[in-house]
């Protein structure tokens, strides 16, 4: 409803408006999926439309629904919480924004965030920090296995941002 309510406001076309909500309802649809599947369903109604809503923009991201379920997968093993597993999606909607990756590399950044010492308040300086190196024009590929390998290694945010300065400086 409130997709037709904004779209109304703004005076969309009815017919693109009918096809934006049917594609939000198909991501909502996903999302449900998923959160039945990883049995992640919130104590409270209110709880539970905010993470369907959640999951819905991070497809609409272009995070697939097989990534996230990946993700959701390491939830055990990892020790987070579904919360936390959304803050990585999240770091992940930003790097796709930035660059389009592989789901592959999404997930492989996505659970280097989860693995690792990080708070999940604290994941999106991840995202400052591959931007920076975006615009230093160092290979994404590089800017990957850099972020991949200090998390892994016990490393944060300031070993990442610290490697990518030396590999900036030495291009």
């Amino acid at each position: 409803m409130d997709k037709i309510r904004e779209g109304a406001a703004k005076h969309i076309p009815p017919q693109r408006l009918i096809t934006a909500v049917n594609n939000e309802l198909n991501r909502l649809k996903t999302a449900q999926i998923i959160v039945y599947e990883q049995n992640i369903k919130p104590e409270n109604e209110d709880r539970y439309a905010n993470r369907l809503k959640h999951i819905s923009i991070l497809l609409l991201g272009g995070i697939k629904d097989k990534t996230i379920t990946r993700l959701f997968n390491l939830m055990a093993k990892t020790s987070r919480t579904a919360d936390d597993i959304l803050a990585a999606c999240d770091v992940l909607v930003e790097f796709n924004s930035i660059n389009l990756l592989s789901q592959d590399d999404l997930y492989g950044i996505g659970k280097a965030l989860l693995s690792s010492r990080l708070k999940a308040s604290t994941f999106s300086g991840i995202s400052s920090v591959y931007l920076n190196a975006r615009a230093k024009r160092i290979k994404t590929e590089d800017i990957l296995t850099i972020i991949k390998n200090t998390l892994t290694n016990g490393g944060g945010i300031i070993q990442i941002d610290q490697e990518i300065s030396n590999r900036g400086r030495y291009r």
